[in-house]
């Protein structure tokens, strides 16, 4: 079964049962407990130590970006100089902006969080 039919299953299987809630409340909120959710929200992919971006690399990274976070990182980045590190971290961030390759950017979700209806609370978290 391939990842777009389970993230159609999934989204119709929640979609029917906030449906039913209008219905019978106390049978949704059952139902929705039992749901589990099997979406991935996140995916890690290593960069290999080597100071070159693979291209085979950017192209199963912009097949993935649109489905899921990716958070990059860089394997055995402490065997590597701190100007091999800022030159592989800048070629991986040049190469995905050519490829319209987009990662996970903390920074933006914590502006969108802080926009949320309970974004004053998160203020006072920080």
């Amino acid at each position: 079964m391939t990842l777009k039919r389970r993230m159609k299953q999934h989204q119709a299987a929640v979609a029917e049962t906030r449906t039913s809630l209008k219905h019978d409340p106390v049978i949704c909120r059952r139902r929705l407990r039992e749901l589990k959710d099997k979406r991935i929200h996140a995916l890690l992919f290593l960069f290999g130590g080597s100071l070159r971006v693979k291209n085979s690399d950017l192209v199963i990274l912009k097949k993935i970006s649109r489905f899921v976070n990716v958070i990059p990182i860089v394997a055995m980045a402490d065997c590597l100089g701190e100007r091999e590190l800022v030159q592989l971290k800048g070629e991986i961030v040049t190469a995905a902006s050519d490829r319209a390759v987009y990662f996970f950017n903390c920074n933006d979700s914590l502006a969108e969080a802080s926009l949320s209806p309970r974004g004053e609370l998160f203020q006072q978290l920080l």
